[in-house]
């Protein structure tokens, strides 16, 4: 909805791209709408999906917590994702596009949503390539250490515990 992880401003910013997807109806979509771009369907092993590449770009409009960058990090992929909360509190401010709320919307409660700036998004993945991915790649295993299940197992039996 509202293309939320921001798969449209990824191929806009870039011109082409590596897409994965479950939906193969959305997946026809993109292939039409941008031809120079890979976009993969059918994989069922999350590991080949983060085999693929070495970063992940997804300039999210909006979310909480989100299962693809955590895999992706501790895959030890650097994220560049919008500068928004929650990923301004987990991701390196290099590793942010700046972003402005072009909207919102209401399922239950209003829902901002956030725009990327398609020029920046590009100077991001530009400013990336560039980088050691060996540095980028170790600071991504460290953030994926500060949210994995051997980490986040004892708080949450402690808040379990709390409650009971």
């Amino acid at each position: 909805m509202h293309d939320r992880n921001g798969t449209d401003d990824f191929l806009q910013a870039c011109h082409d791209g590596t897409v994965t997807t479950q939906d193969e109806g959305f997946a026809q979509n993109l292939r039409r709408q941008y031809r120079h771009s890979t976009v993969w369907t059918d994989i069922h092993d999350p590991q080949t999906i983060y085999a693929l590449g070495d970063a992940m770009v997804m300039p999210r409009k909006y979310g909480g917590n989100c299962l693809p960058l955590n895999e992706a990090l501790s895959s030890g992929m650097p994220v560049i994702m919008t500068d928004v909360l929650p990923n301004s509190h987990l991701l390196p401010l290099e590793w942010l596009v700046p972003a402005r709320i072009e909207g919102s919307f209401a399922p239950r409660f209003n829902i901002d949503i956030y725009q990327a700036d398609h020029d920046l998004l590009y100077d991001k993945i530009a400013w990336l390539r560039g980088c050691d991915m060996a540095v980028e790649s170790r600071k991504a295993n460290a953030i994926a250490d500060t949210i994995s299940w051997s980490t986040l197992l004892p708080k949450w039996q402690a808040v379990i515990e709390s409650v009971l």
